[in-house]
């Protein structure tokens, strides 16, 4: 909306918009001259009213703000600032007036901002006194309290005389303040042995406080100041393992305390707004399997693993998914629906009935090419369906753990294969009827979705696919082959040849259960191949008329003829013998017992009803043709234990057929 072309609704969406993202807005391209100005008029105007203008300011591009604009890690709050100012300073000099006459109508207080901002910092001269180095390493925000801060350096131990016994917590009046303050110059100087057994102490006091200001502004100080730059979501920037390391050890501390404490919601919005950024680049088995545990906790772990999956590097990713493929045995007491939607997220495919052309978080190698790797997915999605137990017949509402099973099946035949093999052993060992009825709609759907890659020569394969479509309505799924069977239908119905009638038997022989998806098609064709229509006499269709000829009637005082016509007086005989040639080629044990939940009930009706109707008029030795295939498929039907319930149903049209 902000890019309308309309001034009103580009300027009531600039407007609008919530102030953090109005820095995201800013770096797009396109903007009209109005939602651009207006947008710049607001930010000028926020910092004139606040009392701190650079601290607004920099919040709204600080790295933890910046995630939500949906750009991932594009840099630090300087870089973000550079980009900020070019763009606007081109958009100002497109507009066409001049800077002079616009500063009368709106506030240029951010871009100044900016400006100032960009200006290269002045060197740190030799002999700077330490506590002033540290002052101008952060930002104007925490000022305040490095400056409480520096009056506590008389009141701790020297620095080289700091040791693990040294006490951190303060036990006075200021306990949080004076907490913050000495972990604050630990972080700063302290040698790494100690920052650890002192950070763990203060991370625990402050959960045990619930106090998440403290904790946030600790976090923006030690771990993200303005001289780091984090590595991007390509894995691009500067690598500093040290920090990298430093900041998980925080991250898995930060999510041990959160889980075993009773903290409120404001802390848990911090921990899980920073536990992402934290362990960007480093992960460990005890941090993922605290990730995906089971926990009474208020604590949202599952918002937690949504943001880790955006904001981990590739490798990072890559090492927690081999970490829970080479334990899937070893998940117990684990949240697997968690787990699912993590593989799932990180594995690219945002989509099960499209594919992704992005660039996915993958590494080079796929990671379900060995057969190991499969047995392990299956395994997994088996459990993960035994706790969930949904319904998968809709189309579109599918499970993250069947959209696990249709991503594997995406990579090859071979690992389709492998997969149904392995399902089918776990299907012939579950004990529970409904659970080996989920697990058959299950391959029902990888075999509907990938029927190319799915090799039917297994009987037990076979004799489960047709189990699950008398089960379940699946009409409705998508298949590759759809589109195929829809133009040879049509072209059928134009023109009965045989070569696509050849190429339909072959499909219904290879495939018949995708073929008897399209009974309700085909009944249509029928149906409108034997209404009246206004089309000449043609030489390969039946016309017939009644028993008493032509009717009599009187117009404009002269007596005429009126020859009546219903549906079924004429029809295409060769369509309708082709569709029976059709079907009599399905293997029997699949045409009858899945065909009747798939439209076949319908299908017979029109030939019953053309075949009556037929019958009452003149031309019945027209019918000879259609009459000896219908019987051979009548037969067939009479051997199928559902011939009885057919026959004593009712034929909508024909009333006397009830009996």
């Amino acid at each position: 909306l902000a890019k309308s072309r309309s001034d009103y609704i580009a300027r009531r969406a600039a407007l609008s918009a919530p102030a953090k993202f109005l820095p995201r807005l800013l770096l797009c391209s396109g903007l009209p001259k109005t939602s651009l100005l207006t947008m710049i008029d607001r930010l000028g105007k926020l910092g004139e009213k606040s009392e701190s203008k650079p601290k607004v300011y920099r919040e709204l591009l600080m790295p933890s703000a910046t995630i939500d604009w949906g750009f991932g890690q594009i840099g630090t709050r300087r870089e973000i600032a550079r980009k900020l100012l070019g763009r606007l300073s081109a958009y100002v000099s497109m507009s066409g007036d001049s800077p002079e006459k616009l500063s009368e109508e709106i506030s240029f207080t951010f871009i100044g901002w900016l400006s100032e901002e960009c200006q290269p910092p002045e060197r740190q001269k030799k002999g700077r006194p330490l506590k002033k180095a540290i002052k101008a390493g952060l930002t104007s925000g925490t000022a305040s309290k490095l400056t409480e801060a520096e009056a506590l350096l008389e009141k701790v131990t020297a620095i080289d005389e700091i040791t693990t016994d040294t006490p951190l917590l303060l036990d006075d009046d200021d306990a949080p303040s004076n907490t913050f303050k000495a972990a604050l110059l630990l972080a700063k100087v302290a040698p790494p042995q100690i920052q650890d057994n002192k950070e763990k102490a203060f991370i625990a006091e402050c959960c045990a406080r619930n106090d998440s200001d403290t904790l946030e502004s600790w976090i923006k100080i030690s771990l993200f100041s303005e001289d780091y730059q984090r590595p991007s979501s390509q894995g691009r920037g500067t690598i500093k393992p040290k920090e990298h390391t430093r900041k998980f050890s925080v991250a898995l501390l930060l999510l041990e305390c959160s889980l075993v404490s009773d903290s409120n919601s404001e802390w848990h919005r911090v921990v899980e707004r920073w536990i992402p950024l934290l362990s960007c680049s480093e992960g460990s088995p005890k941090f993922w399997k605290a990730l995906f545990s089971e926990h009474e906790s208020e604590l949202s772990t599952d918002c937690i693993v949504a943001a880790c999956c955006e904001t981990w590097c590739p490798y990072h990713s890559a090492a927690c998914r081999n970490w829970i493929l080479a334990n899937c045995q070893e998940l117990k007491g684990m949240n697997l629906q968690r787990i699912v939607g993590f593989l799932l997220q990180t594995s690219g495919q945002h989509a099960v009935h499209a594919p992704s052309f992005q660039r996915g978080k993958v590494c080079s190698i796929s990671w379900f090419e060995t057969k190991e790797s499969v047995d392990s997915l299956v395994s997994l999605c088996f459990e993960c369906a035994k706790q969930a137990g949904e319904v998968i017949e809709n189309r579109n509402d599918i499970a993250a753990w069947l959209q696990l099973l249709l991503l594997v099946a995406q990579a090859g035949k071979k690992q389709t294969n492998h997969m149904v093999n392995t399902v089918l052993l776990k299907v012939d060992q579950a004990k529970h009827n409904g659970l080996r009825m989920l697990m058959a709609e299950a391959v029902l759907r990888v075999y509907a979705y990938y029927p190319v890659y799915v090799s039917l020569g297994n009987p037990k394969l076979r004799t489960l696919l047709v189990d699950a479509s008398k089960s379940i309505d699946w009409r409705a799924w998508r298949t590759p082959m759809d589109e195929t069977l829809n133009d040879m239908l049509a072209g059928l119905k134009l023109n009965p040849s045989q070569r696509l009638v050849h190429g339909l038997v072959e499909i219904s022989k290879s495939h018949p259960l995708i073929l008897l998806r399209k009974l309700d098609a085909m009944a249509d064709i029928l149906e409108n191949d034997a209404s009246v229509s206004s089309r000449g006499i043609s030489r390969v269709r039946v016309q017939a008329e009644n028993l008493e000829g032509a009717a009599l009637a009187v117009c404009n005082g002269q007596q005429v003829k009126v020859i009546i016509r219903h549906w079924g007086y004429s029809y295409t005989d060769p369509l309708w013998v082709s569709f029976l040639e059709i079907l009599l080629s399905v293997p029997r044990e699949v045409l009858f017992s899945c065909g009747m939940k798939m439209g076949l009930e319908g299908f017979l009706l029109v030939y019953v009803k053309l075949l009556y109707i037929q019958s009452q008029l003149q031309n019945r030795e027209k019918v000879t043709r259609l009459k000896i295939r219908f019987t051979d498929l009548i037969k067939a039907f009479e051997q199928d234990a559902a011939w009885n319930e057919w026959l004593a149903s009712p034929v909508a049209g024909l009333p006397s057929f009830n009996t």
